[in-house]
């Protein structure tokens, strides 16, 4: 407790602490100034109880606050993974397989397959700087831009270009995306990459 140096006050204040965390002050007035050392421990073992439901509180708000969060990272992995091909072509005379894991919930890293005509499949593997759901924002915006522009061109090299240039016209953060991007030709066993 801390009493004033005015003795003709009649309040006590008392901190609302624990460790570190300080929360406020608990004031006591007594008109006859009647603060027994009874009193004053009641009052300082009260002050301590304010102090932790405080706490508790604050770390109520921290759990809900994480269980959000880890509900809204779920949600984000299984729209990710949308982005990811379910099931591989089966493509004759090849074996296609891949295994998919994120340093965290959701990531930057990818890996595509579609099909580009009648004898081609796109094939592209990818990561992209950083870590986490701006990684993974990014990601699915690297594997759709690529996607609508492997129509155009024939050569992932220029299909790369294409892509570079979309993703440089809003590219405000200082992501980049590290790929290899395939076109392979089934009738001739022809693979251009880039």
């Amino acid at each position: 407790p801390v009493r004033p140096k005015d003795h003709q006050s009649k309040t006590l204040a008392f901190r609302l602490e624990l460790g570190e965390e300080f929360y406020g002050l608990l004031l006591a007035t007594d008109r006859d100034f009647k603060f027994t050392r009874r009193r004053i421990d009641f009052l300082d073992r009260a002050a301590r109880q304010i102090a932790l439901a405080f706490q508790n509180e604050h770390m109520r708000d921290i759990e809900q606050q994480r269980v959000q969060t880890d509900q809204e990272l779920s949600l984000a992995r299984r729209i990710q993974k949308t982005f990811l091909p379910d099931k591989l072509p089966e493509i004759q005379g090849y074996q296609l397989a891949v295994e998919w894991k994120t340093a965290r919930q959701v990531g930057g890293d990818f890996y595509d397959i579609f099909k580009l005509g009648e004898n081609k499949y796109g094939l592209t593997v990818a990561d992209v700087s950083d870590k986490g759901l701006p990684a993974s924002l990014y990601m699915t915006v690297s594997r759709t831009l690529l996607r609508a522009v492997s129509r155009e061109f024939i050569s992932p090299a220029r299909a790369l270009e294409r892509v570079n240039q979309l993703l440089q016209l809003d590219s405000a953060q200082s992501f980049f995306v590290t790929l290899v991007y395939a076109i392979l030709d089934t009738a001739s066993g022809e693979l251009t990459y880039a």
